[in-house]
């Protein structure tokens, strides 16, 4: 902490004392200094330039000047005192909002896997509040911002983890019956959770995706009964605009390569729906257009900058990538200074 004081002071009567008056000058000096005046003649001043910070523990270091009629004396100092205890919030409880979130219904969600169509429709049932319907073929997805999974923490929030600093989803069950999981991730402020020196709050993305949750689903779904239905179309005719449409009574039933023509250009292939905006210039059979992702990090060899996948496995996120360079050194020290996280496009392939 340091304690500035502003350059400017308000115009105020001086004091008198004993015939003598204590004054700040005027005008305003950037050196903080007091002065004992008789008349217009300075008899003493007493100059301070100096650094306060603390409270834990106080220092105080700069320069000091006493001036006497025509005599000057200036010394430097750099003093402490008090505690030299760090000043220490207390333990948070991470545990406790983290049972709490993923307890919460609102961070409980059902969708299909990407390509997957809908073969049936699922409405609200009784007593739907507070209740997730899952389509048979979706997965369910529980995700949660208080804290990130897979990770040991050495913060949270303000203070040290209470107890707890690691958390993981090990099993989950569905009917009495464990199923695949595989965890989802978000992105955390890792200032939040970790130490961080200056340079890495500099150096280091303020945010990055971490595992948050889980998404689970029936790999092995039985499907029901299929029923084949016969396609049949009705047709109007319309010869005038101003009577009733005549409609045939025999149904029209096309043929079965007639109909997979007609679904390629009828009117919902060409809907606008799919022709306008970035659609328009995606090229057919492709899922998209342009997308972004999150760089990945993997361990390098300082020398040649060649991927160490026997370390860490492959691409990740950087805390990820720095989590396992910490546990092999913890076990192989002999390589400290030889291995380092970077980006793996930087990296030369292993």
């Amino acid at each position: 902490m340091t304690i500035e004081y502003a350059e400017s002071l308000e115009a105020v009567e001086p004091a008198h004392l004993q015939g003598f008056f204590v004054g700040w000058p005027s005008p305003p000096s950037p050196e903080r200094h007091v002065e004992l005046l008789r008349g217009s003649a300075v008899l003493m001043s007493i100059h301070l330039d100096f650094t306060l910070s603390g409270p834990t523990r106080w220092r105080a270091h700069g320069n000091a000047r006493v001036k006497i009629l025509f005599f000057s004396v200036s010394v430097g100092f750099d003093v402490s005192w008090g505690d030299d205890r760090k000043a220490t919030l207390p333990p948070a409880d991470a545990r406790a909002p983290l049972l709490a979130a993923l307890g919460d219904a609102r961070n409980w969600s059902a969708a299909l896997p990407a390509g997957a169509e809908q073969g049936v429709s699922l409405g609200p049932g009784p007593d739907a509040a507070g209740r997730i319907v899952v389509h048979p073929l979706g997965r369910l997805t529980v995700r949660q911002r208080v804290v990130p999974l897979n990770v040991t923490i050495t913060r949270f929030g303000s203070g040290a983890p209470e107890r707890w600093n690691s958390f993981s989803v090990t099993d989950v069950a569905v009917a009495g019956r464990s199923v695949t999981q595989d965890f989802v991730k978000d992105r955390f402020a890792r200032g939040q959770f970790f130490e961080l020196s200056d340079d890495d709050k500099l150096s280091k993305p303020a945010f990055e995706p971490m595992d948050a949750g889980v998404q689970v689903g029936l790999d092995n779904g039985r499907f029901g009964h299929v029923s084949p239905l016969e396609l049949r179309y009705e047709t109007n005719i319309v010869d005038d605009v101003h009577a009733p449409s005549r409609r045939l009574v025999a149904l029209f039933r096309p043929e079965v390569a007639a109909f997979a023509a007609q679904i390629a250009v009828g009117a919902a292939a060409e809907s606008p729906v799919l022709r306008t905006g970035d659609a328009k210039f995606v090229a057919p059979g492709t899922a998209g257009g342009v997308a972004t992702a999150d760089v990945l990090h993997v361990i390098a060899s300082t020398d040649d900058l060649r991927m160490r996948t026997d370390v860490g496995g492959g691409a990740a996120t950087r805390t990820e990538a720095e989590i396992a360079l910490a546990r092999h050194l913890a076990l192989h020290p002999e390589d400290r200074g030889t291995l380092h996280v970077i980006a793996a496009h930087e990296a030369a392939p292993a």
